[in-house]
């Protein structure tokens, strides 16, 4: 009985690599991608919530699915276009009130295959600064419905953004959210991303319970994450696409280790991370608290 679960386990090993673009695992993340898209389930909360305007309060009334894009395609660029000044005294006047966590669920891991941002650990001066480039790669397997996406690939992809990312913005070797949004866009057609300023532990998880994920620029070394080769990026990009109440933690993928699959970080840890580039990595802790949702 034991030999022939054997030969059926290899069997349907060998049919995935097959099955997706005759792709062979090479890479510890490859064979992790494959284990968890054979074995482990996928967490996910379907019924959409109202996402609030950046700087209101956040009102979590469920709406159907048809509401939600409708609601999102009004909002394209509302952020972007407004003044850093505007959009602080934007917020201090409507001081919005912290929301509740009742209307959700206590767990969401929104499916999204990992990669690192050096898939194949090659840590050249290309793949120190593609965590940019590796977090829109996994936000575009996210919006495509991708279950499993091999090094051979997401190293294609994040050779291809680099480039493409080059030659919008040649005089830049680091991306801040609205860059992103602007590849994004250019690059997928994209519109529906929005840049929400401010956001607290309740917003985010609204957000992610309402199926989308999140881009998340961040202050690296504020992470203290031991798999960073140390101190650790000073500015840094990750995926938030979950989060469990229990352990009070938010889930993401995070490029920066190839130990980055579901890696998680406490709620405060994240959110005194979060800080979007100013221009000068030595300012990282100066720039402006922002995320970009994917949807």
């Amino acid at each position: 009985m034991r030999k022939w679960l054997f030969v059926l386990i290899v069997f349907l090993f060998v049919g995935l690599i097959i099955y997706y673009r005759d792709h062979i695992p090479t890479t510890r993340s490859d064979f992790i991608n494959l284990y968890y898209f054979v074995f482990e389930k996928k967490i996910s909360f379907n019924q959409p919530v109202t996402l609030p305007e950046a700087g209101s309060e956040l009102n979590p009334k469920p709406t159907n699915s048809n509401e939600a894009e409708e609601s999102n395609g009004d909002n394209n660029n509302e952020t972007t276009q407004k003044s850093n000044n505007d959009l602080a005294q934007e917020n201090t006047n409507n001081n919005p009130k912290q929301t509740n966590d009742t209307d959700i669920p206590n767990l969401i891991n929104n499916y999204v295959p990992f990669t690192s941002q050096a898939p194949y650990a090659k840590w050249d001066k290309l793949h120190e600064e593609a965590c940019e480039e590796a977090s829109l790669a996994m936000a575009s397997y996210f919006l495509e419905k991708r279950e499993l996406v091999l090094s051979k690939e997401a190293e294609n992809d994040i050779q291809e953004l680099s480039k493409y990312a080059k030659e919008i913005f040649p005089n830049k070797e680091d991306l801040n959210v609205t860059d992103l949004k602007t590849v994004a866009e250019k690059k997928y057609n994209y519109k529906n991303w929005k840049i929400v300023n401010n956001p607290n532990t309740e917003d985010i998880k609204h957000i992610l319970a309402s199926g989308k994920i999140i881009i998340a620029p961040m202050a690296g070394r504020k992470l203290g994450n031991p798999n960073f080769k140390q101190p650790g990026p000073l500015y840094h990009m990750l995926i938030i696409n979950g989060y469990n109440n229990k352990k009070g933690v938010f889930i993401t993928q995070d490029p920066g280790t190839r130990k980055g699959k579901n890696y998680e970080y406490k709620f405060e840890v994240l959110l005194k991370a979060l800080h979007d580039f100013p221009g000068d990595k030595n300012k990282i802790k100066e720039g402006e608290r922002k995320i970009l949702i994917v949807s």
